[in-house]
């Protein structure tokens, strides 16, 4: 579960669709995402990863393009899937 802050959500959600092959190939599965109705610029997205290194790697490319400055703030949180 990955909650972001983005400067402009429409110039983000652009970059996000056009990352869809980059997570394809890590393995990563897109399940939700949603934004803050009081502020359209706080994201969360909630993905599927085929395994713990799958998301510990995507991890580390999230947190590539932080440094880039399109996301002010990341939070990421990788969760066991119980049921």
């Amino acid at each position: 579960m990955v909650s972001i802050e983005v400067k402009n959500y429409a110039d983000w959600k652009k970059m996000f669709d056009a990352g869809a092959p980059i997570r394809e190939k890590a393995g990563i599965k897109v399940l939700s995402i949603c934004s803050l109705v009081e502020n359209e610029n706080q994201v969360i997205v909630i993905e599927e990863a085929e395994n713990a290194q799958a998301a510990h790697d995507f991890l580390s490319l999230l947190k590539s393009r932080q440094k880039e400055g399109d996301m002010t703030k990341l939070e990421v949180k990788i969760y066991n899937k119980i049921e």
